[in-house]
């Protein structure tokens, strides 16, 4: 790319559902905005006007069937430039059907998904399965979609999975609404997310922070959140994504991009670009389309 080119922005975490298809188990309890279709027509007018050039679309149910669907969609949607898949590792095919995928040249990574788990044990039991094996030979990406009380799990699966790329996604999700929260909590999270950040081979998604936030969030009240990450994980391993259209329940995808730009407006251009695109080409591996 030419020293004068602008830098790609990549949208590194949106969904997509069809409500009726009721993949989404969660959105029983989700606000009223989210109880409809997101499709791609949807999403196209915010990214033209906040310049993203490109997505990762991820999983919003715990089905390979709702995967299935999104690797059409990427097929057919140019903007469209990777997606995150699920499967359970305790399932038997779960390697075979994540082999199919990515034939398809459209996977960008696998997702786990246990933010809904009282305690680590599932994730915990995903050490040594044959699906992070198979994402090993393949340098095939793993999201973590985890919160704060699995973090221990995420450490000792990451520990124990030396050739397997993850991202934790959101941040871990911690409960910024009480942000900062009481010492002892604090210092657990910090912890633990210290203890991923030390492995190379970890990254983390500058996203999900609005729907954690109150509902009078400013940037200014998100700002302890995103600078405890970008100590953590620096410019180089941090991914931005929309979490739209969850993140809508709490902002509009033009007022998160704004929020953003405000967070990270301290930083070197390169290292914003950084942020904003370039990380997630590489994390994921994902190749432009015009």
């Amino acid at each position: 790319m030419p020293a004068d080119a602008p830098a790609l922005r990549v949208d590194a975490h949106h969904h997509f559902w069809r409500y009726a298809d009721g993949y989404c188990a969660w959105m029983a309890d989700a606000p009223a905005i989210l109880h409809r279709d997101y499709l791609p027509a949807d999403l196209a007018p915010a990214l033209k006007a906040a310049g993203i050039a490109g997505t990762v679309v991820v999983q919003a149910a715990e089905t390979p069937v709702e995967t299935d669907w999104l690797l059409a969609l990427a097929r057919e949607v140019p903007w469209v430039w990777g997606v995150v898949g699920w499967l359970d590792p305790a399932d038997a095919g779960a390697v075979a059907r994540a082999e199919a995928w990515r034939a398809t040249g459209q996977l960008a990574g696998i997702r786990l998904w246990y933010q809904d788990d009282a305690d680590g044990e599932r994730l915990h039991s995903v050490i040594g399965a044959p699906l992070l094996s198979w994402a090993a030979a393949h340098d095939m990406p793993i999201d973590l979609l985890i919160r704060p009380r699995h973090l221990s799990a995420a450490v000792a699966l990451v520990d124990a999975s030396p050739d397997v790329r993850f991202v934790v996604d959101h941040g871990a999700k911690p409960d910024i609404a009480r942000w900062p929260p009481d010492a002892e909590e604090r210092l657990q999270w910090w912890d633990a997310m210290d203890r991923l950040a030390r492995h190379r081979r970890v990254c983390c998604k500058l996203s999900g922070m609005v729907t954690e936030a109150a509902t009078d969030y400013t940037p200014d009240s998100l700002k302890p959140y995103s600078d405890a990450l970008l100590q953590l994980f620096g410019p180089a391993r941090l991914l931005w994504g929309s979490d739209w259209p969850v993140a809508l329940s709490a902002s509009s995808y033009a007022g998160w991009v704004a929020c953003t730009d405000r967070l990270i407006g301290h930083l070197s251009a390169p290292e914003r670009a950084a942020i904003l695109g370039a990380n997630a080409i590489r994390f994921y591996g994902l190749t432009p389309r015009h």
